[in-house]
């Protein structure tokens, strides 16, 4: 099983699973008007197991700019990101891939 190890205090540590982190993204998605999955996302844990790197394949609506809608949904998974862990991950990596 894939996890962050994440420290709240000196007494208290965390897991993230990798479960999670996925319905962060699907979450992200959600929140996100005019971008959809193309595929499930692809989540690479560091050695450390203390971050991850993020690779979304994206669709994106027609009537919304495409510059628009890939920072959209970057930005959302980073905030949703930050809240959960208080951490940016390594790094977040859109890949369009068509319209609908």
């Amino acid at each position: 099983m894939n996890f962050i190890a994440s420290t709240f205090s000196n007494t208290c540590n965390f897991f993230i699973t990798e479960e999670a982190i996925n319905d962060l993204i699907l979450n992200a998605v959600s929140d996100t008007k005019g971008v959809k999955l193309a595929q499930k996302p692809r989540i690479i844990f560091n050695k450390n197991h203390d971050n991850v790197e993020i690779v979304v394949d994206v669709k994106v609506k027609r009537n919304i700019l495409l510059k628009e809608g890939l920072e959209n949904i970057k930005n959302e998974i980073q905030r949703q990101y930050l809240s959960l862990l208080n951490i940016k991950p390594t790094s977040i990596r859109v890949c369009f891939i068509e319209y609908y």
